[in-house]
């Protein structure tokens, strides 16, 4: 069989994991930020609004286009109903929370993917590559409109809390159920495969997602202009 991710299970279920993922929240987030965009006094702040709700939107649909060449369109439909609870109140502080963490857990995670596969190309990779940078590029956002309208930080660290298992537990979970499905579960390359992205995942992107925590954590405090300008 063929993966798409260095013709490997692991890496190639995992990032199909959260392509899975990718357009019922891309899709939701919009949803938060246009919400709130009629609240904003702030006239730069709208005019970041507008090109994050732009950027998501093309990110939700140029995977939905990867999910249904790869077969997974019944998952990502299924995680579409778990999102509408978004559209029914965009308004909850709740879903702006969750909207601040998987923003800055997908700026983690873009960092990590960047400087694995910079110098690689594949029609797959170039797809991740294009959203890394512009989840770079807009990953203040949703944090500068929690600082706008003066929300507790107690929230956030415990909506993140959450949304770190969420995700965590639904992609590791898929990436577990999709090589026992292939018959390579219990190989020898598969487990090392596990345990060298477990690492990557631990060192490289847990980590500096816990940065969330910490009483002066902002997006900007990294310094990402090498990728978003690339």
């Amino acid at each position: 069989m063929k993966y798409w991710c260095e013709n490997n299970p692991v890496r190639t279920h995992f990032y199909d994991g959260w392509s899975i993922l990718f357009p019922a929240w891309e899709k939701a987030f919009v949803y938060v930020a246009s919400h709130y965009k009629e609240k904003v006094s702030d006239e730069d702040l709208k005019v970041r609004i507008d090109q994050f709700c732009k950027q998501e939107l093309a990110h939700a649909n140029a995977h939905q286009a990867h999910n249904k060449a790869h077969d997974l369109g019944n998952m990502e439909a299924r995680e579409l109903r778990k999102a509408r609870l978004v559209f029914r109140r965009p308004n909850h502080q709740m879903w702006l929370a969750t909207m601040v963490s998987i923003e800055h857990m997908a700026a983690c995670g873009a960092r990590t993917f960047l400087k694995r596969y910079e110098n690689q190309a594949s029609k797959e990779l170039n797809l991740y590559k294009w959203h890394c940078r512009e989840e770079l590029e807009h990953k203040s956002l949703a944090m500068d409109l929690w600082i706008h309208f003066g929300n507790s930080r107690y929230t956030l660290k415990k909506v993140a809390a959450l949304n770190m298992f969420y995700v965590l537990n639904s992609v590791l979970k898929y990436t577990i159920t999709k090589c026992k499905e292939d018959g390579v579960l219990w190989k020898l390359s598969t487990i090392k495969s596990f345990v060298g992205l477990g690492l990557e995942l631990i060192f490289k992107s847990w980590i500096p997602y816990t940065e969330i925590f910490q009483k002066n954590f902002h997006p900007n405090n990294h310094d990402d202009s090498k990728w978003v300008a690339a």
